[in-house]
């Protein structure tokens, strides 16, 4: 098994708590308000693509909407169905690859969230998604993507030392700090190819342990995503913010890069 894919099987625990950092409640209110904002109405259904823990998911589930989640790795699709049974919400989970997946029912609001489109490592498979999503939504549906702003992979110096700086979670008597990509991992530059070095340090009780990984991810432009989103069909850029606040993206704060899509009526 590649050592990217131990990140989301062998270590789906870790890469959950990894990121429970994310306020998810904050950040789904965000969804639903561009939801009224630029299709006139809240989401009765809602996609979370790459959901891993589906957090997002979840929470839509706990607001009343129809709530999917759609993962690649079985281990974090047994984990979301394990989380929604828990917290006494229903949530339909796919198992599937967000390249050429089929949902029997349109949704309103499809999302992909924590620069997750960086797994797609072709302009084709890039494409194929765009697609994908448009047949998901429903007529007049928006599609959020959040990536990585392009300050953290462009310029004429090393690459961003932001990607390594790490971060720390506690839980439940776990403490784990997360490291992911140094300045200094390899890069390919043709295929825009960087390759993180992940590593995660858990501390449980008396308890160390450290596990490495490499996460092979694509840097795409903001270009990129516009073009591929235009060659797939279907589908109209109708924002694009800087955070998840709404700033703009070339703006001297932002530090993300949120796409707003909406699909035709």
């Amino acid at each position: 098994m590649r050592t990217e894919q131990r990140i989301y099987s062998d270590q789906a625990e870790l890469y959950a708590l990894a990121f429970a950092y994310r306020d998810v409640d904050d950040e789904v209110s965000r969804l639903v308000g561009w939801a009224r904002d630029f299709a006139g109405a809240e989401p009765q259904a809602a996609l979370e693509l790459a959901a891993g823990p589906a957090d997002h998911a979840l929470e839509f589930a706990r607001r009343g909407a129809r709530a999917l989640a759609l993962d690649l790795s079985p281990t974090m699709c047994r984990r979301a169905q394990e989380s929604a049974a828990a917290a006494g919400v229903s949530v339909e989970v796919l198992c599937a690859n967000m390249v050429d997946f089929r949902l029997a029912r349109p949704v309103d609001l499809a999302f992909t969230l924590i620069n997750s489109l960086a797994h797609l490592h072709t302009l084709d498979e890039l494409i194929s998604h765009f697609a994908a999503v448009r047949e998901a939504l429903a007529p007049g549906g928006l599609y959020v993507v959040e990536l990585a702003h392009p300050g953290d992979f462009l310029g004429r110096g090393p690459r961003s030392t932001g990607v390594s700086q790490p971060w720390q979670v506690e839980r439940d008597g776990v403490t784990l700090t997360t490291r992911w990509g140094l300045a200094d991992d390899p890069y390919d530059p043709v295929r825009q190819l960087f390759s993180a070095s992940v590593e995660f340090q858990v501390a449980r009780d008396q308890a160390r342990e450290v596990v490495h990984a490499t996460v092979v991810m694509r840097d795409w432009t903001l270009d990129e995503i516009r073009a591929a989103s235009r060659l797939a069909g279907g589908l109209t850029e109708v924002a694009c913010f800087g955070d998840f606040e709404g700033g703009p993206v070339d703006g001297p704060d932002a530090w993300r890069a949120i796409f707003v899509f909406r699909r035709a009526p």
